[in-house]
């Protein structure tokens, strides 16, 4: 009897510790606010635009809503069964960082709004974009949530903002993160100019 009350306390105490880790574990991948840890990986990676730009960076602010990831839009002839509706990111992030990929899908299902927290340190400001007919004060760069790696190590990023010159033009990118001692380092980032 002794030995069978034991089994059960054992299994009880098993199941409740397992409970808590698939609790915490959720918790910590749901979907919230962008995070602490988010706005120190934006500010890496501003910091590097406004360095490989020669600015100062006062000049670049961050968009107050995050890009968001699109359906995939099919043409009509392709057929349904060779359609997915999937979202998809960049294969190079995964080759990156692994499970980064899959967290930067899931984190950038919908739009969300920046709002650092005032007693984090955040180097750049977080504005409204301006309206078509205005000049923007600022370099205003768009950007996704940030997918992290397991270990919050690696990170990734896609991002949009206008050329640094006055031409009308866009530039489209993807940055990639590596934490060094407690700062993000952008390792590289890639862009394409249309």
């Amino acid at each position: 009897m002794l030995c069978h009350t034991r089994n059960l306390v054992v299994v009880a105490l098993i199941s409740v510790a397992v409970l808590t880790a698939t609790v915490g574990l959720f918790w910590r991948y749901s979907d919230r606010r962008p995070t602490r840890e988010e706005f120190r990986v934006y500010d890496g990676f501003l910091s590097r635009l406004a360095s490989d730009e020669q600015m100062q960076q006062n000049s670049f602010a961050l968009a107050r809503m995050t890009l968001a990831l699109s359906d995939p839009q099919y043409d009509s002839w392709i057929p349904t069964e060779l359609r997915s509706d999937k979202m998809h990111s960049s294969s190079e992030f995964a080759a990156f960082c692994g499970f980064c990929a899959r967290n930067f899908v899931r984190q950038n299902m919908a739009s969300s709004r920046l709002e650092p927290d005032p007693y984090g340190a955040f180097s750049f400001s977080v504005v409204e974009p301006p309206e078509p007919t205005q000049r923007p004060s600022k370099h205003i760069v768009s950007v996704t949530r940030v997918g992290f790696n397991l270990w919050h190590t690696r990170a990734v990023l896609s991002y949009s903002t206008s050329c640094s010159d006055e031409s009308l033009c866009l530039e489209l990118g993807e940055a990639y993160l590596l934490k060094e001692k407690g700062v993000w380092k952008v390792d590289h980032y890639q862009a394409f100019t249309f």
